[in-house]
């Protein structure tokens, strides 16, 4: 009762000090020229002489306190002590003089103690204030005010509460089981509340409701890195001159923290929801002692957000339902022990070594070729055959020129080996020049087409960790965006691209119309089939196997390491659902049980594969039939996407392209219907065109407008996406036709001579290079980018210059990595899968083909390709 009638009678006294008292009680502002302060703070003289002596006394203990606070944490008395006498002039017109002490430490920081007043005697003049004395009076004044709201602790704990997770968490901590965690963390509150900087450092490293959660921000991460660093004790290597705060054995935790992450469900219909997997989920950042478990964290969060104890949720009206709590592990010692980790690693080791081994063995052979072919000034002829004497392992092989190469025969062993050489391969891989009959524009077509790939990737695998979902929703519907919110169009050009290789090269091979007129070999058809199946399957399944265990393994270390959280779940579905990857049948199972949610491209085009073949099989027996089957099947998957998307009344919005992948992305019959155009278009170019297409100046300027016009209406046509379900249904089923009959007219332009100057573009042979890497890059671009995101420290902004940069820094190191990739894993399968095939085929390699009719040349022509492997890497 004592304590509050004190507080009482000061809180008057301030009152008056900053209001009346400063105005000469006239209530009104004193003018510059007004320097005398007339004080009425206290009723009577008795009062102001016992407030005087209590404020004294406890402000004493503080300063006591405070020095003593001081001297433990620098080893020093405080620094500095000054003295201000103030006199008061109560309303009998009775003169006080009161001392007030600010002691100073070395810290900075200050206390006030206020000695008791003296009444002066009443012949003393009265002192007269100047404006910066009176102003020191207001601040004392109020520094006294300052150190009795402190006092007030709970009050203090209650903001803490209300506004920190960390706090109110901690706080609950004595209903824990473990000892070790409860003493720990009334130890943090403790520490907490008497402002310890290592305290201050956790509470500011814990995260706390974020701005912007109507557009979507539920990530309130805190800040990793700064939890860890906590226990640092190394000292910034920053100039010595630069002010900085001095350390302290408060700086540090007397225990060990970590980093947790608390992932609790929200019920607010405040929000803009996007139809996205991490709108219901808040992901909260904890830096809380080490010892307490997650079950123990889970518990007391749980009790925590339960009660409503966040001024956030009171607000927004908003429960909370914590799912899930995960510590996050700092060292790496863990993640090497797994098996998975252990197996990737024996593959990892066991290719880099077959690598070493095969460049050393394959440079060794190139330059004892060269010697021994430096070794003979002229070939020798016996009986009018080039001859080697005493060389039996030797023979001739064709260069591609006029010339002749001697070539060491290898054993298989070592060709098996020459297959993972780095020098050969690379040079494979760096090759620009083509044959005649080559189509050079489908290197620019197949880079440009992945680098839309890798710019809409980067997006699509971002988005969980935006912190401005909506902002993204928005950027999305401008006209200009429409290039990535309209993006699904890149994968139809590849299947075109696909499906134009396939048949251009097999009606190279053989003409249908010809072929048809031949008995049927039923037994040679089928055989041809399978052929062509594993063929495809060998070269294409072994990087495709690597990939599955490696991003198993990126998956399983982010998760447990990273404050940033992934919703693909591929370290678990990948360990239950490999097998439909590598039959290629993923993409016919719902989006939630695929192992790599990008794979789903490889099974489709596995499958219009596989249909393709049939059809080019079947057109050198029944060519008719096969051209009705195949316009069939387009039609078919025209009414098949119409239908589904008005049965389902489908807006290609951009939240409906997120959550209708199952039922309209996906699935084969609705996404074939390019592939066949591709296949119909080499079928004209080839057999009908061969290659020749003379159009008049006027016909040729009608088709580059009618083409690219239709290619922009399905690619902006639908930008504010208020259209009716009717027209969507019809949008949805014939743009993806379409768009394959516009791209299909730019091969074919450029084939025949149509268009010089963009064929000269895209056959630009920095392209080639590029090109045969596109496979690798495809298989490895999300993950590169969910790699760098769950890498990083915070979320990201959803605004354009961030997108652009995040753009451009994954497409450089996806085609890094490709090539690392592509010499490791792709090249030296695809040579060993030709070799296999040919020597199942009865025939020998070509690095053993005998050409003895010519011996003119008896040199190395740096420019012969021996590993054929990459002659068009198409896929």
């Amino acid at each position: 009762m004592k304590s509050s009638m004190l507080v009482l009678f000061l809180v008057c006294g301030v009152t008056h000090i900053t209001g009346d008292v400063l105005n000469n009680g006239t209530g009104k502002i004193p003018s510059d020229g007004d320097d005398r302060v007339s004080v009425s703070s206290f009723a009577s003289n008795s009062i102001a002489t016992s407030v005087a002596t209590e404020l004294s006394r406890q402000n004493t203990t503080e300063a006591e306190k405070l020095q003593e606070t001081n001297t433990i944490q620098s080893g020093k008395l405080p620094i500095s002590t000054q003295n201000k006498d103030v006199t008061f002039v109560d309303s009998n017109g009775e003169r006080y003089k009161s001392t007030i002490k600010k002691v100073t430490g070395i810290s900075g920081h200050s206390s006030t103690e206020a000695q008791p007043h003296q009444r002066l005697r009443s012949s003393e003049p009265k002192k007269i204030y100047s404006n910066h004395e009176s102003r020191v009076v207001s601040s004392s004044t109020e520094a006294i005010t300052a150190s009795f709201s402190s006092k007030n602790s709970s009050s203090f704990g209650e903001i803490l509460n209300s506004w920190y997770p960390l706090y109110g968490i901690a706080r609950l901590g004595k209903e824990v089981t473990s000892s070790k965690c409860r003493e720990q963390l009334q130890e943090l509150v403790e520490a907490i509340e008497a402002r310890k900087v290592w305290a201050l450092k956790a509470l500011d490293a814990s995260g706390t409701p974020e701005p912007g959660f109507f557009y979507g921000n539920n990530l309130w991460i805190g800040s990793h890195f700064q939890c860890v660093d906590i226990s640092n004790r190394k000292p910034f290597e920053v100039n010595k001159n630069v002010p900085h705060a001095m350390q302290t054995p408060y700086d540090y935790p007397p225990f060990q923290m970590a980093f947790t992450m608390v992932y609790a469900r929200h019920n607010s219909t405040l929000q803009q929801h996007t139809q996205l997997p991490s709108e219901w989920t808040v992901q909260l950042g904890l830096c809380i002692p080490k010892a307490c478990r997650s079950n123990d964290i889970k518990y007391l969060s749980k009790k925590y957000l339960s009660e409503d104890n966040l001024e956030f949720q009171k607000i927004y009206k908003i429960n909370l339902d914590v799912l899930d709590v995960k510590q996050l592990r700092e060292d790496a010692g863990w993640f090497f022990m797994l098996p998975k980790t252990m197996a990737f690693s024996v593959v990892v080791l066991a290719t880099l070594f077959c690598c070493i081994l095969g460049t050393i063995l394959d440079v060794k052979r190139h330059n004892r070729e060269k010697n021994l072919v430096r070794g003979h000034n002229a070939g020798i002829t016996v009986n009018g055959k080039c001859a080697t004497p005493n060389i039996s392992t030797v023979e001739l092989v064709p260069s591609g020129s006029h010339s002749d190469v001697f070539k060491v025969e290898p054993s298989t062993l070592e060709e098996v080996l020459t297959c993972f050489s780095v020098y050969s391969n690379t040079k494979n891989l760096m090759k620009t020049k083509l044959s005649a009959d080559s189509i050079g524009c489908i290197h620019g077509l197949r880079f440009l087409g992945m680098l839309w790939v890798i710019g809409v990737h980067s997006i699509f695998y971002q988005v969980d960790f935006f912190k401005d979902q909506a902002v993204g929703f928005r950027i999305s519907e401008e006209f200009f965006s429409q290039i990535f919110s309209n993006s699904t169009y890149c994968v139809d050009t590849y299947l075109l691209m696909s499906g134009f290789l396939i048949g251009y090269l097999y009606f190279k091979a053989k003409n249908p119309h010809e072929e048809a007129k031949k008995s049927i070999n039923w037994l040679g058809k089928i055989s041809e089939f399978f052929q062509m199946y594993m063929n495809r399957y060998l070269r294409l399944t072994p990087p495709y196997i690597v990939l599955i265990l490696f991003a198993d393994c990126v998956y399983t270390y982010f998760k447990y390491s990273s404050s940033l959280t992934s919703f693909e779940r591929q370290d678990e579905l990948c360990e239950k659902y490999w097998w439909r990857n590598l039959l290629y049948i993923n993409n016919l199972y719902p989006r939630s049980e695929m192992c790599l949610s990008w794979s789903w491209y490889l099974s489709l085009d596995t499958q219009a594969f596989m249909v393709a073949t049939f059809l080019l099989i079947l057109s050198t027996i029944a060519f008719k039939i096969a051209a009705v089957f195949t316009i069939l099947l387009v039609i078919g998957n025209i009414a098949a996407v119409s239908m589904k998307s008005y049965s389902i009344g489908y807006i290609p919005t951009m939240d409906e392209q997120f959550a209708q992948l199952d039922a309209i992305y996906d699935l084969p019959w609705h996404r074939i219907g390019p592939y066949l155009v591709g296949l119909i278009t080499a079928y004209f170019l080839k057999v009908q065109l061969e290659n020749k297409l003379n159009l008049q100046k006027r016909t040729r300027v009608f088709l580059w407008t009618v083409f690219p016009l239709l290619n922009l209406w399905i690619l902006f046509t639908i930008y504010t996406r208020q259209i009716s379900t009717e027209y969507s249904a019809f949008y949805m089923g014939t743009s993806r036709v379409l768009w394959g009959i516009g791209i299909s007219w730019i091969l074919i332009a450029c084939c025949t001579g149509n268009a010089p100057l963009l064929n000269k573009f895209l056959s630009f042979k920095g392209f080639i290079p590029l090109s045969r890497m596109t496979y690798c890059a495809y298989l490895l671009n999300p993950l590169t980018a969910q790699m760098m995101f769950l890498g990083s420290e915070s979320a990201f902004t959803a605004v354009k210059a961030s997108m652009a940069l995040s753009i451009c820094a994954v497409s450089l190191n996806t085609f890094y990595m490709s090539y690392l990739y592509c010499l490791m894993f792709e090249c030296p399968f695809v040579l060993l899968t030709k070799m296999a095939m040919k020597k199942i085929m009865g025939k020998r390699s070509p690095s053993t083909i005998n050409n003895a009719d010519d011996c003119k040349q008896q040199h190395i022509d740096n420019n012969t390709n021996r590993n054929t492997g990459n002659e068009n890497n198409n896929r």
